[in-house]
């Protein structure tokens, strides 16, 4: 079960909600594509941060806490 926050850091945007579900589908590949700006803390819930590319996100600066349930 993955959760994910938006912190927006730049003014705001329509789509938080599409940003939100496809961060919680694709945690993985996102993980993979952006591994230098992943911070991860190991313990009963692995919590990462991920810091996504603005060439991902039509050049809008996103900061992602994923909390992975179970991990």
């Amino acid at each position: 079960m993955l959760e994910a926050h938006i912190h927006e850091q730049q003014p705001a945007i329509h789509d938080a909600a599409m940003v939100v579900e496809t961060v919680t589908s694709n945690v993985t590949s996102l993980a993979g594509r952006v591994t230098n700006d992943v911070t991860c803390r190991k313990s009963a819930m692995m919590r990462c941060t991920l810091s996504l590319s603005p060439v991902l996100y039509g050049g809008i600066h996103y900061h992602v806490d994923i909390c992975i349930l179970g991990y």
